[in-house]
């Protein structure tokens, strides 16, 4: 085995698991922000964000539920200040959604669905939590929906960028 690996339990070639406790929490307090604070702060202050070219990159609020489930893969870190931060924060911001936003819309529906699923999985790990064997991969839940957000983001970005230009083209 290399020795660029000797520090990686897990043998893998992601970042995090070479620094984990400090890298790690802040990779993960970075996707927080990006897909639920970022999100809500561009919605709200649009106009203190700018526009122009800046805006291809505005994170959308269809972006937030994914991040709420992302914050609520929290049991092995939960002993963090910045795990329960990020996720009552989150609770905060689906609870401001729900409750501000209009009606039925298939976006409310997702809101309260992405509720729903991440305090009902963080209920059930401090529940059962100490029956669960502890396993390296236990955070590779929360992994798999970053990736999955950060995939979502790249085409919102693709379709903000094809508007972009559409609008440049026009006489």
């Amino acid at each position: 085995m290399p020795s660029l690996f000797a520090t990686n339990m897990q043998n893998e070639i992601n970042l995090h698991n070479f620094k984990t406790d400090a890298f790690e929490s802040a990779y993960y307090f970075l996707a927080s922000i990006i897909f639920l604070a970022l999100p809500i702060l561009c919605w709200r202050y649009r106009k203190l964000f700018g526009g122009g070219v800046i805006r291809i990159f505005y994170p959308s609020m269809l972006l937030i539920p994914y991040g709420f489930v992302i914050v609520s893969c929290t049991y092995d870190m939960w002993n963090e200040p910045l795990t329960q931060y990020s996720f009552f924060t989150g609770c905060f911001i689906m609870i401001f959604l729900a409750v501000k936003l209009p009606g039925s819309s298939l976006f409310k529906v997702h809101i309260l669905a992405a509720t729903i699923v991440g305090v009902t999985n963080l209920i059930v790990f401090f529940s059962l939590g100490h029956r669960f064997q502890t396993l390296n991969d236990s955070t590779e839940y929360k992994e798999l929906w970053i990736s999955f957000a950060l995939l979502v983001f790249a085409f919102q970005i693709r379709e903000n960028m094809l508007k972009q230009f559409q609008n440049s083209t026009k006489p």
